[in-house]
């Protein structure tokens, strides 16, 4: 038995024919699906479940029978996936510049700052000689000399 619900195939050439969908079960199939039927009152929502099985049916068969149309899709989103990666590649290229440049000029400023400590390391002995050396020229009193007429 063949159930036939109304599905053509569209002609996949141009002047070519269309052909009926035919769906058929083997002969056991049949059977059970006779009997299942059979054995169950329809109910107001199977009709609208045949009709959504045959919509699936149909987008289906619209999917098979338009793979250009899918390919143009499938180049057209892997363009997209492209660009998306390049900018992203490209933003994250900056990212790596200014991090770089960051560490650079952190690596610098600490550089300068351990120089300026290594310095005043050095100088300090220095300063502090220096600093005593005026105190103690302000602590010695200056000695009066004394002409005799």
């Amino acid at each position: 038995m063949i159930k036939d619900k109304g599905v053509v195939l569209p002609a996949l050439k141009e002047g070519a024919n269309s052909k009926k969908l035919i769906v058929k079960a083997d002969e056991n199939t049949r059977k059970y699906l006779d009997r299942y039927e059979a054995s169950r009152s329809r109910m107001v929502n199977d009709t609208e479940l045949d009709k959504s099985a045959l919509l699936s049916v149909i987008i289906v068969v619209e999917d098979m029978t338009k793979p250009q149309d899918r390919r143009d899709l499938d180049k057209e989103e892997e363009q997209r996936r492209q660009a998306k990666r390049k900018t992203e590649t490209e933003m994250a290229f900056k990212e790596r510049e200014r991090r770089w440049q960051h560490r650079e000029e952190t690596m610098a400023t600490n550089r300068e700052r351990e120089a300026e400590r290594d310095l005043d390391v050095r100088e300090k002995p220095i300063r502090d000689r220096e600093i005593m050396a005026r105190k103690s020229r302000s602590l010695v009193v200056p000695s009066t000399t004394v002409q005799s007429t």
